[in-house]
């Protein structure tokens, strides 16, 4: 199912809603619960999750083509964790 893109005005009402502390420790929660951060994506639930999760950030204007250079750019400046098992 292909989603309509959302016009200016909806994509700027989220921006404001996750653009804070608490909205982005809310938008991450819910990614986290949508199967977007992790390893892989199985089940059929998952997969819907994990689509939804992309269609939230395209309603925050930020999952798109035109940005797939600055997230691929934003994913290397974050610091590499180790692994606990590499303790």
């Amino acid at each position: 199912m292909k989603y309509p893109r959302p016009d200016r005005s909806t994509r700027q009402a989220y921006r404001k809603i996750f653009n804070s502390y608490d909205g982005r420790l809310v938008l991450a929660h819910m990614l986290n619960e949508m199967c977007f951060f992790g390893d892989s994506v199985e089940t059929d639930e998952e997969k819907v999750l994990n689509n939804y999760a992309r269609h939230l950030l395209t309603n925050c204007g930020l999952w798109r083509d035109a940005n797939n250079e600055d997230i691929t750019n934003s994913l290397f400046m974050i610091m590499e964790k180790p692994y606990p098992e590499d303790d």
